[in-house]
């Protein structure tokens, strides 16, 4: 590990050895630098170097989280004839940085009449190993499912909405970073449009 003190000598004795060697004042004997100043100059430059690296991975958004959603609906008119069905189904596949934490997912579906319905996507936790094997349906204590990089999963919902009317659907997916307690929440939204289903019962 290079000393703080050590990075310190050596950049100083660099800015020395380029100020004097320019302005002509530095005889090439005086102005080479020894074994170890040469070891020492070179480490300070690695360190210089990496860091400039990842400072330029940080400002370009390789720590960032990327997912993409494909939205799949449909629409069935129900048997009572007078509202329709609507499945929405999220594919969530996982991009190469990392893997995702799911936190939530939620499903508005707004009505052209001015009605909003607001649902969760179902199966975004996960479930007690031990009390599934019994046959229990039951969420673990640490219910947060992971997608690591490659992965995607399917998950869907429900909704009864009102007949012959458009329905603009939207699905909003919050997740952060796994090991990254610093980072920040992470928001993915996509949309669809549903039109009236033009079976007739």
């Amino acid at each position: 590990m290079i000393r703080v003190p050590l990075l310190y000598r050596g950049a100083g004795i660099l800015l020395t050895v380029v100020v004097n060697g320019c302005a002509g004042g530095l005889s090439v004997d005086k102005a080479t630098p020894t074994v170890e100043f040469i070891e020492l100059l070179a480490r300070l430059v690695a360190f210089l170097g990496a860091g400039v690296f990842f400072g330029y991975k940080a400002l370009s958004g390789f720590h960032l989280i990327n997912l993409s959603i494909d939205l799949e609906v449909s629409r069935e008119t129900s048997p009572n004839r007078e509202t329709d069905q609507l499945s929405v189904s999220a594919i969530l596949s996982k991009g190469d940085t990392g893997t995702l934490v799911l936190d939530d997912a939620f499903v508005k579906v707004c009505a052209q009449d001015g009605t909003e319905v607001v649902t969760e996507l179902q199966g975004l936790s996960r479930l007690d190993s031990k009390r599934l094997r019994r046959g229990e349906w039951v969420e673990a204590t640490y219910s947060q499912l992971h997608l690591t990089p490659g992965e995607s999963a399917r998950f869907s919902c429900s909704a009864t909405v009102a007949k012959n009317k458009v329905c603009h659907v939207e699905v909003v997916v919050l997740g952060h970073r796994l090991h990254h307690p610093w980072s920040r929440r992470s928001q993915w939204r996509a949309s669809a449009v549903s039109l009236p289903s033009r079976r007739e019962n």
